[in-house]
């Protein structure tokens, strides 16, 4: 039975203090008792304009419920007018809290997702030092699923499938179907093999070339498919012997561009076809500053990280002014869209990309005028002057 007094604002400030401080940690995790001061920070309300009169019946109240077992307060010195002023410490005890929750409405709190998968991983024997670390540093979690079930799946994994298995072949076999459960965690399949590489190998970047024969003057990275097929249809003006590479997925991957066996290219532009062998020697000028490197994507904060992580790659890739420049001035005419409306509202600003037009010029914009464009916006015949001529190197300006 909810007794009455629980009601009474000074009691009821003391009990929700209580509450708060135990449920900042699960009760099995705890050494002792939640506990709090009869202070200003816990309990304001003792100390606004209610009457001391007052305030010595809720200490009443306080004592009975310590006589019960409920509560336990600190000693304070015998025949003390006001207890409360001295700022004695009030515990909850085990017996008590059930039934404060009870009083209060507030049930005992789920332990979180990362607490259980911390749990899973504590329990678990027979792992490494290293592998353990990084279990605790990030956790796999995979939707609702329980947290020992997913850890005994991945180290099961580790023991059963072949390393000579793709990662989301792996990763569907082990969790349900679900092939993308292991994407993007280099920390923790190198930390199961004990190595510095993973066990299982990542699904390879296929990159699709726009090329022709003998070396390439530049090379420009595509964002979005149907940029790409615009630029290869000649609606998009691009200077002669520059090669355009477009890749689905490239956000993820864009580092990976110079890394042996990590990319399978296609061409189907020049005769005849460029091998691979041909197609990656081409690249690796770009890697090596022996020819310009742009990048050309959507007018947002993911595009131009993009631009950011092509560079960790490519040092001296720009923006491509040549794209970017009129959906600048789409943005500027008042077109564009919000974050919200085109599901971007997770993007986050990548602050600064290396690239001076980026920073100086694009980002900038982004900041203020707070939309996006998309390249697409700028892809039909109409949009471009296709009769113009066009230069066989970047202008003073590109990039």
């Amino acid at each position: 039975m909810r007794p009455a007094f629980v009601d009474d604002l000074l009691v009821r400030d003391v009990l929700t203090a209580l509450l708060d401080r135990a449920d900042a940690r699960p009760p099995e995790e705890r050494r002792r008792a939640p506990r709090i001061t009869l202070g200003r920070s816990a309990t304001p309300a003792w100390f606004g304009s209610v009457h001391g009169d007052a305030k010595a019946f809720s200490w009443r109240r306080l004592e009975e419920l310590a006589k019960t077992g409920v509560l336990r307060l600190s000693k304070v010195p015998p025949f003390a007018d006001a207890p409360w002023q001295i700022e004695p410490s009030i515990y909850l005890t085990v017996e008590g809290e059930p039934q404060v929750r009870a009083w209060l409405a507030r049930p005992f709190p789920e332990v979180s997702a990362v607490i259980q998968w911390r749990r899973a991983v504590l329990a678990v024997g027979g792992i490494g030092e290293r592998l353990r670390e990084a279990l605790l540093g990030r956790p796999l979690m995979v939707g609702q699923r329980p947290a020992a079930e997913v850890l005994a799946r991945l180290l099961r994994a580790h023991q059963v499938f072949d390393r000579g298995l793709a990662r989301r072949v792996v990763s569907a076999k082990a969790f349900w179907g679900l092939s993308k459960v292991l994407d993007q965690r280099d920390d923790l399949l190198s930390a199961m093999a004990g190595e510095t590489v993973s066990p299982w190998r990542r699904q390879p970047l296929l990159m699709h070339v726009h090329a022709s024969r003998g070396q390439p003057d530049g090379l420009l990275f595509v964002e979005n498919l149907e940029a790409f097929e615009a630029v290869c249809a000649g609606i998009v003006p691009v200077p002669p012997r520059w090669w355009v590479l477009y890749s689905a997925g490239f956000k993820g991957a864009s580092q990976r561009l110079t890394q042996a066996d990590a990319v399978r290219w296609y061409t189907e532009v020049g005769a005849p076809r460029l091998t691979a062998d041909e197609l990656r020697d081409g690249v690796s000028l770009g890697e090596g500053g022996r020819c310009a490197v742009c990048f050309w994507g959507d007018l947002d904060f993911a595009g131009l990280a993009i631009l950011r992580d092509i560079r960790r790659a490519f040092p001296q890739a720009r923006a491509w002014h040549t794209g970017y420049a009129p959906l600048l001035s789409l943005l500027h005419a008042g077109e564009g869209h919000t974050a919200h409306e085109s599901r971007k509202a997770g993007q986050v600003d990548p602050e600064r990309t290396g690239c001076v037009y980026a920073d100086d010029v694009l980002l900038p914009a982004l900041r203020h005028v707070a939309r996006f464009v998309d390249q697409e916006a700028i892809c039909a015949p109409e949009d471009w002057d296709v009769s113009a001529s066009v230069p066989a190197s970047l202008p003073v300006d590109e990039g």
